[in-house]
């Protein structure tokens, strides 16, 4: 009795697992947001030429491209049970290509 009520407490939690295993657009959406959400908070402080109010609206405006880079930057392993996500943010991110300013990636030398 005890052996069957463990199986089938495994296989409710390896189906609730499954089930909330999210895919890699909820995964797109949540980094997007999360990444939003840091640029307004930290970004905007750091900014000298644009206002608090506009670098927030520029941000904001232009959610799908910071939508492209993280879906451009962004790696799935998936273990059915379970996924992580790793995104790669380069240079070129923090160079606004929301604000259209142009920018070359760094290359160090040694």
């Amino acid at each position: 009795m005890t052996a069957i009520a463990g199986v089938v407490l495994l296989a409710g939690l390896g189906s609730a697992l499954v089930l909330n295993n999210p895919d890699q657009e909820a995964y797109e959406g949540f980094a997007t947001q999360a990444l939003i959400d840091y640029a307004e908070q930290n970004l905007c402080k750091k900014v000298p030429f644009l206002g608090a109010a506009q670098c927030k609206s520029v941000i904001v405006s232009n959610q799908a491209e910071v939508r492209k880079l993280i879906t451009e930057g962004t790696h799935r392993q998936n273990y059915i049970f379970f996924s992580i996500y790793a995104t790669d943010l380069s240079p070129a991110l923090f160079c606004l290509p929301l604000l259209q300013l142009s920018c070359r990636p760094i290359t160090l030398r040694r």
